[in-house]
């Protein structure tokens, strides 16, 4: 008995949310009885257990002679009452059974979030909630649970706890693309003002709410009219995604849906798991091969996904539920994928695993490869060091010709001192400084700036305005300098303030003493970066040049060998484009890319016609040809900022896909973006695409 009393009390504290057994809460004592049903006890059994674990035993029979309930100093008492006659057991129908309990009655007490967490504290917290809400959906015998614990981390999002990545801006555009998704599913004739005002009534006075107007006003915009920009993003995604989701037959929407779906969600870690744990459940209940199967491709996409972004549950007209994802980007140049250095490290290693090699040829291309990466990720890191170096020389009393620079910096349509208080480290710093953000001068902004660039604690944002003043300095410079032909050599400052249209007051700052120290800033920043691209294809075609003597660029024809390979693998795999190319996508993601919804299949496409592979792509085999081809025949070339994908066609060089080497804080990260040539092929798809299902929409600007 001790050891099942043991074996209970470890499975009951589990379930609880704190694991803290109270025997006066009859919600944890409801959750005990849970246990002991799953345990599928004997009901002899389960009031024993229940009476052992009670502190203050009580042991009561009813007086034959009173009919008064007698409460006995020991369990053997009580049973020698009863044996001699003279009381009798309890009547068992006063013994309340436990209720099942449904859909709001299943939450517990909240798992609170310490005032200063750690990162251990973080993922133990966000496990038991996981956890919890798992074993909620699992025993709930409705889906409206899924539904109420979607909804409780929406509101949790609005009062701004435990955020998902990215901006507060971007976090209530996804929020609100669900949310319109789910309200014109139900609603086709929803407008999008009636939309906006609706939700903007329930958010403005909320965590976010405010944040949002405080964001505003920190660029001087109409916070009202800020939050609604949001919003209007997120309708437009809801109602782009519910046109797609309904016109593309392979996603069987079924209309209409019946309640509660669909169910939208930000997919962070919780509604990621909410996600998971009904598609378990799902799975559990599933009769059919197609039913089985189904839940099992999703699961394992679901399971696999590193991306936030949004998605949605609902009902198919084959009677399963099914779960689209969607991948947001915010705009065609925007990095596809941003991973760490060391990932990128094992992502090489295990298709170097992978491949037809002796193991000392194995040992020699993990080698170079991976040495080849840290060598670069450390010299991008050292050009990041220069903006440290060179911002902590400059004399007192430069804050304000860097402010005044600033206005005048490339592109000139932004205004830059706007743009730095926005980045919450400028804010931050401001307050450190006694100044209230909202009133700062821009030449106390700049200080801000200097100040985080001096302490290295500027993130690349803040660090960029330096760059570009370094920039504005070092062309004035060198016009003064060299000077123009038209000019006829060296050029004043009257002739460089005409020929930029600037003030002189500009030039004269630029061409003064006081900023001598950060005039080479950029171009040495651009110059590391330059050389680390450099080093790292040099020398993965050297390796594969020592290897084989007849792989590019040895013989220009011919294939890469293992070392490019590897890296060209590990670029498709950050990238997705393995995973566009298996199709094991299709009716299960699209990446919504600039309000545009691309499909795996036009990168499959597009792949295909630029890289010159002369073949199909539907069947198993042919996809994992057209993989080989491209890790044999995509050329990996330097650029300034970049290091270049390119594939060949009949007629010229594609750039396919690009990749640069960043510092993320004290972390080395790679950011992966689509090239110049993919995205206006994929643009050409899904235009034609879109004057198919979407010709009344209009173009959606996130």
């Amino acid at each position: 008995m001790n050891d099942l009393i043991k074996k209970i009390l470890v499975e009951w504290s589990f379930r609880l949310d704190d694991g803290m057994i109270n025997l006066n809460n009859p919600k944890h004592m409801i959750v005990l009885s849970e246990v002991l049903k799953d345990m599928k006890l004997p009901t002899k059994v389960i009031l024993e257990v229940m009476s052992n674990l009670t502190e203050d035993e009580k042991f009561q029979a009813k007086s034959k002679e009173t009919g008064r309930t007698i409460t006995y100093g020991s369990k053997d008492a009580m049973d020698k009452a009863i044996k001699a006659g003279t009381a009798e057991p309890l009547d068992k129908k006063t013994i309340k059974k436990p209720e099942k309990v449904k859909g709001q009655d299943l939450f517990k007490k909240d798992i609170e979030k310490p005032k200063k967490e750690t990162s251990a504290q973080k993922k133990k917290r966000r496990e038991e909630r996981n956890k919890n809400d798992d074993r909620l959906i699992k025993q709930s015998d409705s889906d409206d649970i899924v539904l109420q614990l979607m909804q409780k981390r929406r509101n949790e999002i609005n009062e701004m706890k435990d955020l998902p990545q990215g901006t507060p801006g971007s976090t209530l555009g996804e929020k609100a693309g669900g949310e319109s998704f789910e309200q014109i599913s139900k609603n086709p004739d929803l407008t999008e003002d009636e939309f906006v005002d609706n939700e903007y009534e329930k958010i403005k006075d909320t965590p976010i709410g405010k944040e949002l107007k405080r964001k505003a006003q920190l660029s001087g915009v109409d916070p009202e009219k800020y939050i609604k920009s949001w919003l209007r993003v997120g309708y437009k995604t809801g109602k782009n995604e519910y046109d797609y989701l309904k016109n593309e037959p392979k996603f069987k929407f079924k209309e209409p849906q019946n309640n509660p779906y669909p169910i939208s969600g930000v997919m962070d870690y919780n509604q990621k798991q909410i996600v998971i744990s009904t598609l378990e459940k799902k799975l559990e209940e599933a009769t059919t091969p197609e039913e089985i199967d189904h839940y099992q491709k999703q699961l394992d996409y679901v399971k696999d996904l590193e991306d936030t972004d949004t998605g949605v549950l609902y009902e198919t007209t084959d009677g399963t539920i099914g779960f689209k994802h969607t991948s947001n980007k915010k705009g065609w140049k925007a990095p596809h994928n941003n991973t760490s250095v060391s990932k990128k490290g094992e992502l090489i290693t295990k298709f170097v695993d992978d491949m037809n090699l002796d193991n000392e040829t194995k040992e020699k291309v993990n080698k170079t490869t991976n040495e080849a990466v840290k060598k670069a990720s450390n010299t991008v890191d050292n050009a990041e060091q220069v903006v440290e170096d060179d911002t902590k020389k400059l004399p007192e009393g430069t804050t304000k010709p860097i402010s005044k620079l600033l206005g005048f910096v490339d592109p000139r349509d932004k205004n830059y001192i706007d743009e730095a208080k926005k980045e919450s480290s400028v804010t931050k710093q401001l307050e450190k400084m006694g100044i209230d953000p909202l009133n700062a001068t821009p030449e106390q902004i700049t200080k801000a700036v200097i100040d985080l660039c001096k302490s290295g604690k500027a993130p690349q944002n803040v660090k960029k305005l330096i760059l570009k003043v370094s920039d504005l300095v070092s062309r004035i410079r060198k016009l003064n300098k060299e000077g123009l032909k038209k000019y006829g050599g060296p050029m004043s400052v009257g002739q460089i303030a005409e020929h930029l249209d600037i003030g002189t007051d500009i030039v004269n700052e630029a061409l003064s003493g006081e900023l001598d120290d950060i005039v080479d800033t950029s171009r040495k920043r651009k110059n590391s970066m330059e050389v680390a691209h450099e080093q790292l294809v040099s020398d993965l075609q050297k390796g594969d040049t020592d290897l084989d003597p007849n792989s590019f660029p040895s013989n220009p024809d011919g294939d890469n060998g293992p070392n490019q390979q590897s890296y060209i693998n590990s670029f498709m795999e950050e990238i997705h484009f393995n995973r566009y190319i298996d199709g094991d996508l299709e009716g299960i993601q699209s990446i919504n890319i600039d309000g545009t919804v691309v499909e795996p299949k036009h990168f499959r496409e597009c792949l295909k016609e630029l890289s010159g592979f002369d073949g199909d792509t539907e069947t198993k085999e042919e996809k994992e040809a057209l993989k080989e081809h491209l890790r044999k025949k995509l050329r990996i070339s330097p650029d300034k900022e970049s290091i270049s994908f390119s594939g060949k066609d009949d007629e010229k060089e594609n750039e396919i896909g690009t990749e640069s080497y960043r510092t993320k804080g004290n972390a080395k990260g790679v950011l992966a973006h689509l090239g110049k040539d993919m995205i206006e092929c994929l643009q050409g798809k899904t235009e034609k695409w879109k004057l198919n299902y979407y010709a009344p929409l209009q173009h959606i600007v996130s």
